[in-house]
């Protein structure tokens, strides 16, 4: 039940999604063009995009989680061949 409350305000919040798949779409572009300057582009980006706050307190608390797990989620940027999930 509470993974379906944080899809459901992910759902209604239509600019935080947007802006989330836009990042992941900018990922896969960075993983067949990889440069050292999109790669500190998408590092700030992440930061801006998981520092956001929608209004509704359990997405806000997720997005806050994952920003947790930049370095992890963001191996992408030092490692291109790697596999991105979703």
């Amino acid at each position: 039940m509470k993974q379906l409350k944080i899809t459901i305000y992910f759902f209604f919040n239509p600019k935080f999604q947007s802006e989330y798949w836009g990042y992941y779409k900018e990922l896969i572009e960075y993983k067949i063009n990889p440069t050292q300057e999109r790669s500190e582009e998408l590092s700030v980006l992440f930061d801006q995009l998981f520092s956001t706050l929608t209004g509704y307190e359990k997405l806000d608390q997720r997005i806050k989680k994952t920003s947790g797990k930049e370095s992890g989620l963001l191996a992408v940027l030092d490692y291109p061949e790697i596999p991105l999930l979703y």
